[in-house]
């Protein structure tokens, strides 16, 4: 488990986050292809990321890059104020030691805190 934070050493992106624990590097959010409120009040965003960094193995550091698709769902309350969230990142590849990986990464927001704990699965050929 690990946690994001909040500045990924001053790239940019549609969201950028930094991540740090058993895989540090930085989260980019490349294009968000859906947005909206549904029926029941929540939140609901579609797109594709790009995630960089290195992972701390039994076998040593591994380096590359993760291209992930996302959904990302929230509840808010009528000021605007984050309740809940969280998101779940399919991989659909990589690069570097990462080529060929797929996989799942789970974010779970910590709203009081402002951060979010994350959690993943990624497979290697």
């Amino acid at each position: 488990m690990a946690a994001v934070v909040e500045e990924c050493g001053g790239a940019t992106s549609i969201i950028t986050l930094a991540l740090e624990g058993d895989f540090e590097g930085c989260l980019y959010t490349d294009e968000i292809t859906q947005a909206g409120v549904r029926a029941n009040g929540v939140y609901v965003e579609h797109g594709f990321e790009t995630i960089v960094g290195c992972m701390d193995t039994p076998d040593g550091e591994m380096c590359g890059t993760l291209s992930t698709s996302f959904v990302f769902m929230a509840t808010f309350a009528p000021d605007g104020t984050q309740l809940t969230g969280g998101c779940v990142h399919p991989i659909l590849g990589g690069t570097g030691d990462f080529a060929g990986a797929s996989g799942v990464i789970v974010f779970h927001d910590d709203v009081a805190a402002g951060t979010a704990e994350y959690r993943g699965l990624i497979e290697l050929p």
